[in-house]
């Protein structure tokens, strides 16, 4: 078995194990089916999988894509390009992708956690908010993601206007991203925070606080806009409210597991387990939906080719980046609309957005169910 293969099946067992955890209606019942061994066991496979240097992360995606791509250019020689092909293409960009704005988003990060700070989980204008600040994470990510399938394709001798317009679809719906973007973000910045001492109570604090925030998702009690980012925020309100990011929590975790203190630490583990369950929960749900819109666009992308080849024409201005002064890409807006806009995403402005658009105040709209 080669390794890919190995670290496939490896995965597949670990999805497997997260999904019988969580097919238990209570997370009391899911983790009264485990043994204190099982618990340990179920915790050290769940957190193994979490690398904690940005470097070494960045470095192997980086080798397994190219991998990736290079062994299904040898099996593709024919004219038309496969699905295969282009999901590749659009991995290894996107992570090139990524690495390039990752200290952007830090700083748009920080700044949009004194922006939430006056609001709810729950406000509306929270999630308003955290929407200006991806459509400026958005902007930056598109602009460069498509100059470097651009890359790509002249480096492997390939038609970037046919690889865009077979991407287009996946690339607009790919909200995933954000999860990855936020992901890299906390590696990245764990680089600096990983020598600060965190206890065991500062991990249940966070921990009873994070099952507090997924089951507003899971209680659909928080506007339906949310739903989508709702993770993504939720992680910016947890660092308000505790003043650690994640990945100092794995980082803890991950080391308590290591001093190997099973009996002692049988509470620490309870907690974390009760967490799994609702976290996965949450990822159980979004990733349907995700999967839902996937389809959506894959089915519009038969229905009307000539469509994504327009857009993808029109790339990157449609995804958000610049040609000449103007931005463009959204119907019925004309380039003093759309630098209002930028604007309001860069600073994250509700109050500038609110006078653009025609539907009122955004305190009444939609809100979340009592």
């Amino acid at each position: 078995m080669s390794n890919q293969d190995n670290k496939e099946e490896q995965l597949e067992m670990h999805l497997q194990n997260i999904d019988r955890y969580i097919s238990f209606p209570t997370p009391l019942e899911a983790i009264n089916s485990l043994s204190t061994e099982d618990k340990f066991n179920f915790l050290t496979d769940y957190y193994s999988t979490e690398s904690l240097n940005y470097n070494e992360e960045l470095s192997k995606k980086l080798e397994e894509q190219y991998q990736m791509l290079e062994n299904e250019l040898k099996q593709n020689k024919g004219e038309e390009y496969t699905k295969e092909l282009i999901m590749i293409i659009i991995t290894l960009c996107k992570t090139k992708a990524i690495d390039q704005i990752v200290d952007q988003v830090s700083k748009i990060h920080s700044d949009l956690r004194d922006k939430l700070k006056p609001y709810k989980i729950t406000d509306f204008k929270a999630t308003m908010t955290y929407q200006l600040a991806t459509g400026n994470i958005a902007m930056k990510y598109n602009t460069i993601l498509s100059q470097e399938i651009k890359n790509e394709c002249i480096s492997k001798k390939l038609n970037f206007e046919q690889i865009i317009s077979l991407a287009m679809p996946f690339i607009t719906n790919d909200f995933s991203v954000y999860f990855e973007i936020d992901g890299y973000v906390g590696l990245k910045n764990y680089e600096t925070s990983k020598n600060k001492p965190i206890t065991k109570e500062q991990v249940l604090q966070c921990s009873k606080k994070t099952i507090e925030y997924a089951n507003l998702l899971l209680e659909e009690k928080i506007p339906p806009q949310s739903v989508m980012i709702f993770p993504s925020m939720m992680n910016q309100y947890l660092i308000i409210e505790t003043g650690l990011d994640n990945y100092q929590i794995i980082g803890k975790i991950v080391a308590e597991l290591k001093e190997d203190n099973r009996d002692k630490n049988l509470e620490f583990y309870n907690q974390i387990l009760e967490e799994i369950w609702y976290v996965e929960r949450c990822r159980g749900l979004i990733f349907h939906m995700f999967r839902q819109q996937m389809e959506m666009m894959e089915a519009m992308m038969s229905q009307n080719p000539e469509m994504m080849a327009e857009m993808a024409k029109n790339m990157p201005n449609q995804m958000g980046g610049h040609s000449g002064d103007n931005m463009e890409g959204i119907p019925g807006m004309g380039n003093s609309d759309m630098e209002a806009l930028r604007k309001a995403m860069e600073n994250m402005d509700v109050e500038m957005l609110e006078k653009m658009m025609p539907m009122g105040n955004f305190d009444e709209m939609l809100k979340p169910k009592p």
